[in-house]
């Protein structure tokens, strides 16, 4: 891999022990993802990331001619992407998404250490937009759990991405035990993730405290007559917080600086506001994410350029 750097990214840990990090972060995830839709969410997991991997090998082989590639943001993007698949996706889409992504938001800007957008949330999006009936595939968890079907399937008979959770237990949505997306809907184990990011200090958190801050804040507002349960389910039925764990605190993609990461989080937050009636799960996930990276240059300009005024002034 060349040395050079995403220009976010401001730490003394090197990138690789940061993705491993991140890497691992996931993992409880992924084993929520294999628990609740058993082999066909294994396949595609693996599939994502392997795909990733032979794709940055051959683009840093071929294209800038080195041959010591170590990146793991390979896996984490590769495991992004297929956590937020629906559980009977084929496996074509799977190896679509991740091409398409890694293409326009990697290949494209340069590769290694100059995307500016999240590979994994563009991928998403793109299959989305291409082949919107083969990402029908939801089904409940445990339901044909060894059958590897779906994975050669197409086009999905299920239309149906949201779900009338009132009638589930709150372990039972804690669980992710509903029909969602492979692997955004447990919140135990994105809670997991989260402690484990936190206790190694593997990401900083400024964007996505801003991106939580506003939508409690908003949601609490929003649907305050229907009461706090309501509140709640919304919120962990919308994939909010794997967005807020995982993909706000990129550290490529997202400031590293509080002011700029906080800017960056509010306008995500204020995104995702604006999505909540259309009551699309892949929306609130993915559109606030891709905003936020588009706004994070510019926030990172302007929030140094005004910390290096004050630090001239202080000087003085």
């Amino acid at each position: 891999m060349r040395k050079a750097s995403a220009p976010f990214i401001h730490t003394q840990k090197n990138t690789p022990y940061i993705q491993l990090i991140l890497d691992i972060a996931l993992l409880p995830c992924c084993v929520s993802a294999v628990f609740n839709y058993g082999l066909k969410a294994a396949v595609n997991i693996v599939v994502a990331v392997f795909l990733s991997f032979v794709i940055d090998i051959f683009y840093e082989q071929k294209i800038h001619k080195s041959n010591n590639y170590y990146d793991l943001s390979s896996a984490f993007y590769g495991m992004c992407f297929a956590l937020m698949l629906p559980p009977d996706t084929c496996v074509i889409v799977t190896v679509a998404g991740i091409l398409l992504g890694k293409i326009i938001a990697k290949g494209i800007p340069g590769g290694v250490g100059n995307l500016f957008i999240n590979p994994a949330v563009t991928g998403r999006v793109m299959v989305e937009l291409l082949f919107p009936g083969a990402l029908r595939g939801f089904v409940l968890p445990g339901e044909d759990w060894l059958s590897l079907k779906g994975l050669l399937v197409w086009d999905k008979v299920s239309s149906a991405s949201e779900v009338d959770l009132s009638g589930y237990y709150f372990l039972e949505i804690f669980a992710g035990r509903y029909p969602t997306f492979i692997g955004t809907g447990c919140i135990i184990f994105i809670i997991l993730g989260f402690i484990y990011l936190a206790a190694r200090k593997g990401a900083r958190f400024y964007a996505a405290a801003g991106y939580a801050a506003v939508i409690v804040t908003g949601m609490m507002i929003m649907y305050f007559p229907m009461g706090l349960r309501y509140s709640l389910i919304r919120l962990i039925a919308s994939g909010i917080p794997f967005a807020a764990t995982f993909l706000m605190t990129d550290p490529t993609t997202i400031p590293s600086n509080s002011r700029g990461g906080v800017c960056t989080g509010v306008t995500a937050g204020i995104t995702a506001l604006l999505l909540l009636p259309f009551n699309n799960t892949l929306a609130l996930i993915c559109v606030p994410v891709l905003v936020s990276n588009f706004t994070t240059v510019t926030f990172e300009y302007f929030t140094l350029l005004r910390r290096n005024k004050e630090s001239r002034e202080a000087a003085l």
